[in-house]
């Protein structure tokens, strides 16, 4: 007879934090931590895909509410993750009943603030800025400014890296133009740059005013992601060591806005930011004996620009689309909320398709956006 496999049967949850794919796995009243294995095996799960997956444990450390285990899509654990722990905080303060809580990660502990009903705001601790906190390959002069590349070589055009640690090793680039920045390209080969020797994230970031930037991350072990808490703290961090924004200031992310505050008063960096809850799902005997036979990295599939799933963006689609219509039905006078909505998930859907290889028509058409995204759909179901 062969034995079930320990998580089988576990329930999860399925959140975003400004669009980061999230699941909430609670594993507290247990020893059980999930192999490396077995974290590709619930990515590839259909409607699982995620891009962090937040493991709860018991507290370890007293005045916490929990110890939390991060990990990526490609089964590698994370330092920090400032859109799940929000995720995290919001389930525990429901189930607690308070509005305060502080969790335990590796990245060290986390004090969490529930503001309104989806809102939070996470201490992330102060930036850690030396060359061998990053860490580096080897001391450089400036953290600021780390030129990855001999002038002439493939990438120089980009400038130097102001490179930060937000928990995970960050390289902070920022561009003219983000539009112009290929990042599913250039992401990558950087990631995995001899300079890191832990690899890194990677934010390009566009400076739209003294308190706003807006940025495209992509993230070590997961790809593009439609938003990257830490990478939104790092980038603010490098962007008012440059000099080119003010302490506090907004990050605009594909997912959503973040608003990060670098305090002076104790060096810590503050992250406020939405969270969303989409639904319970079971953990199925099934899907680890299909990760048993598959459990290269390399057979991971990735989905760069839909938060490592095509089908949690098709179901946060549908959802809005009824929302959308409960909202026509209550009140003819609010239905211009429709087409925000609509034309939202289409640039989201759109963003990632082209991410996967989707090639849009050459021709100029203009169809409603709300067919635009029905289409997307069909593609992102496929």
């Amino acid at each position: 007879m062969i034995a079930r496999h320990p998580l089988a049967g576990r329930a999860v949850l399925r959140m975003n934090g400004a669009g980061n794919a999230i699941l909430v796995l609670d594993l507290r009243g247990s020893p059980l931590r999930p192999t490396a294995e077995d974290a590709r095996a619930i990515h590839r799960a259909p409607g699982l895909g995620y891009d962090q997956m937040m493991v709860l444990g018991d507290p370890r450390i007293a005045g916490t509410a929990a110890d939390v285990l991060i990990y990526n899509n490609d089964g590698a654990l994370a330092g920090a993750c400032g859109n799940g722990t929000r995720c995290v905080a919001d389930r525990l303060c429901r189930e607690l009943g308070v509005s305060a809580i502080n969790i335990e990660t590796e990245a060290g502990v986390i004090a969490c603030e529930r503001l309104g009903l989806w809102s939070y705001r996470v201490d992330m601790g102060p930036p850690r800025l030396e060359w061998d906190a990053i860490p580096l390959e080897h001391a450089v002069p400036d953290t600021r400014r780390v030129n990855l590349w001999l002038d002439g070589e493939a990438g120089a055009a980009l400038g130097p890296a102001s490179v930060v640690n937000m928990g995970n090793p960050h390289a902070v680039f920022f561009v003219p133009d983000l539009k112009r920045i290929d990042a599913a390209d250039l992401g990558p080969r950087i990631e995995v740059d001899p300079m890191f020797p832990a690899k890194a994230n990677v934010t390009f970031a566009e400076i739209l005013a003294r308190d706003e930037v807006r940025a495209r991350v992509w993230e070590r072990g997961v790809g593009l992601t439609l938003a990257c808490g830490s990478a939104a703290c790092a980038t603010l961090v490098a962007a008012a060591r440059l000099g080119l924004m003010e302490r506090k200031g907004t990050v605009r992310l594909p997912g959503g806005d973040l608003i990060i505050e670098w305090r002076a008063a104790d060096d810590h960096v503050l992250m406020t930011g939405p969270v969303e809850y989409e639904g319970a799902f079971t953990l199925d005997e099934a899907l680890f004996e299909a990760g048993i036979a598959s459990t290269d990295p390399a057979t991971v599939v990735q989905s760069p620009g839909l938060a490592g799933a095509c089908t949690t963006l098709v179901e946060r689609a549908r959802n809005h689309f009824i929302e959308a219509d409960a909202i026509m039905a209550r009140s003819p006078r609010q239905t211009v909320r429709a087409p925000r909505i609509m034309g939202e998930v289409y640039h989201a859907i759109l963003e990632g398709m082209v991410a996967r290889g989707w090639q849009a028509p050459r021709r100029r058409v203009r169809p409603s956006k709300a067919r635009l995204t029905w289409i997307l759909l069909r593609h992102a179901i496929i």
